[in-house]
């Protein structure tokens, strides 16, 4: 029973926040959409349930508190016309809980500039978004990890800069149901 109300305090707050606007389109930040790592990707982007690596610092932060040994990646992504994504993490565990710091950028310097409906382009300018991470997580039990990002994201589009502060938590548990480990034990 204690455990359904810790679970409906955590849910239905997120109901709240969870309806947007109707101003379709007008969000900043579409970058921190795109996934890192090469294994979230080929499971569907489904990585939140496994986290069990440093790109837990992305999809669930609580993973980074199972981590046993300092994990680092970085990745490194080229899109069409010159337009580039850039992905690094590090994390270390210690004897109070797992830190991490990561960043993510995506960035091209090609883009035609032009004052009017013409093939004409008169320069270039260039656009470059980047997120920084402060990463914590912590095995609470064997079972339950919490975690959290503090995020600083920074836009940039010709001459025009915007910045925004995020944050975001994440919650691991290891259910008893499916305990693959005892099944390939016993093999």
């Amino acid at each position: 029973d204690q455990m359904r109300r810790l679970l409906a305090l955590l849910i239905l707050p997120s109901f709240a926040f969870g309806f947007g606007s109707d101003q379709v389109g007008t969000s900043g930040a579409q970058f921190l959409k795109i996934g890192p790592g090469a294994r979230p990707a080929a499971m569907g982007e489904a990585f939140t349930g496994v986290a069990d690596d440093i790109h837990v610092i992305y999809w669930n932060p609580a993973g980074l508190g199972t981590l046993k040994v300092p994990e680092f990646t970085a990745m490194h992504m080229e899109y069409f016309q010159s337009i580039q994504y850039e992905f690094g993490a590090f994390a270390y565990p210690t004897a109070y809980g797992t830190w991490g710091f990561a960043i993510n950028n995506l960035h091209t310097d090609n883009i035609d500039r032009r004052t009017e409906d013409t093939d004409a382009s008169i320069g270039t300018f260039g656009s470059n978004d980047s997120a920084y991470y402060m990463s914590y997580g912590k095995q609470i039990t064997s079972r339950l990890s919490l975690g959290a990002n503090a995020k600083w994201i920074h836009q940039t589009l010709d001459s025009i800069d915007s910045n925004a502060y995020a944050g975001d938590g994440g919650i691991l548990y290891d259910t008893p149901w499916h305990d693959r480990s005892e099944e390939h034990t016993s093999e």
